[in-house]
C-alpha cells in the first residue's frame, strides 16, 4: 500500500480533534500519534495544533498543512488503487474506449498505460470519433465538453478534469500589444469556435477538430496564433502565448457504456483523471 504514516495521523487528528481519539480510530498508540505530530511540526517549524485539555485544533498554519495534506493523499489512495498487487482486476476481452480528438491524443494513451502497468492482460482499443460522426460501439466514452455556467452535470457523465485554453505561435518577434498583434490570424480548435466572442471569430483562419492540425498550422506559419487545449506535450517548436482566455475551459467527462459491467475499472479510470496523475 502506497501512504504516507505522518499524514494519515495527522488527518486522523484533524477530523476528530482528539490525539487519543486518532490513535484509537487508526490503531496505533497515543504516544506514536504525538511523535509523529511532533516530527512533522519540527519540519514545518510551527504548531500545527492548539493542545487543550485532551482536544487538538488546527492553527492557522495547520489548516493551510491540511490542504496540501489532504491532496497529497488522495494521490496515494489513487496511486494504491492501479499499482499495488492488490488492485488487479480482470475483464474479458477488450476495453474499447471511444475518444474525441483531444481525448484520444492526449488522455486515453496515457490512461490505458497506467492502467495496464498493474493489469498487463488488459487490453485496450482507442477509437477517436467527432461531434459529427456516429459514436459506435463502446465500453467507456472519453469527451470534452464546455464548462456549463451552472454545476448540472448529466447523470450519465463523470467530471474528471478541466482542460484550460493556450495560444500559441511560432513567431520569435511578436509584441503583445492588447489581446492579439496586428495582422495576425488564428487557428483554432474547432469546439472553442462558439465559445469565444465575435471579434475572435472574425480573426479566425483555420478550425480544426484536432488539436494537433491546430499545432501543425501554427508552427508551419508566423501568421497564425494558435488557440488549443493546453497539454504537458504541445509541439516544442511553439512558444505559449501569455493570452489569458479564461472563458475557454473544456471539462473532461468520462462516461460507460449501459452494458459496461466492470465498474472497478470505472472507477479506477475516474480515480487516476480525477487525481491528476492522467
Amino acid at each position: 500500500m502506497f501512504e504516507d504514516t505522518k499524514l494519515k495521523v495527522f488527518m486522523a487528528v484533524a477530523k476528530s480533534g482528539s490525539f487519543t481519539a486518532a490513535a484509537r480510530e487508526i490503531g496505533i498508540s497515543q504516544p506514536a500519534v504525538s511523535q509523529n505530530i511532533a516530527e512533522l511540526e519540527k519540519g514545518v517549524g510551527e504548531p500545527l495544533f492548539d493542545r487543550q485539555r485532551g482536544a487538538a485544533r488546527l492553527t492557522d498554519k495547520g489548516a493551510a498543512f491540511k490542504e496540501y495534506a489532504s491532496r497529497i493523499l488522495h494521490w496515494y489512495e489513487a496511486m494504491d488503487s492501479v499499482f499495488s498487487p492488490s488492485a488487479r482486476f480482470s475483464h474479458p476481452g477488450k476495453v474499447r474506449i471511444l475518444a474525441d480528438p483531444y481525448c484520444s491524443a492526449y488522455v486515453a494513451p496515457r490512461l490505458a498505460t497506467a492502467l495496464r502497468i498493474s493489469s498487463p492482460d488488459l487490453k485496450f482499443i482507442i477509437n477517436p470519433y467527432a461531434k459529427n460522426e456516429e459514436n459506435g460501439d463502446f465500453d467507456i466514452k472519453l469527451f470534452t465538453a464546455p464548462r456549463p455556467s451552472e454545476a448540472t452535470l448529466l447523470n450519465t457523465a463523470t467530471l474528471c478534469g478541466t482542460v484550460q485554453a493556450c495560444t500559441v505561435t511560432s513567431s520569435p518577434s511578436i509584441i503583445i500589444e492588447g489581446i492579439f498583434p496586428e495582422g495576425k490570424k488564428l487557428a483554432m480548435w474547432s469546439p472553442y469556435y462558439d465559445m469565444v466572442s465575435e471579434d475572435l471569430k472574425a480573426l479566425t483562419a483555420i478550425t480544426s477538430e484536432s488539436p494537433m492540425a491546430v499545432e501543425s498550422a501554427a508552427s508551419a506559419s508566423e501568421e497564425l496564433i494558435g488557440i488549443l487545449p493546453f497539454h504537458k506535450g504541445i509541439e516544442p517548436s511553439l512558444r505559449i502565448l501569455p493570452f489569458p482566455m479564461p472563458g475557454l475551459q473544456m471539462d473532461i467527462h468520462l462516461e460507460p457504456a449501459p452494458t459496461f459491467s466492470t465498474s472497478e475499472l470505472y472507477e479506477k479510470m475516474a480515480s487516476l483523471m480525477e487525481s491528476g496523475i492522467i
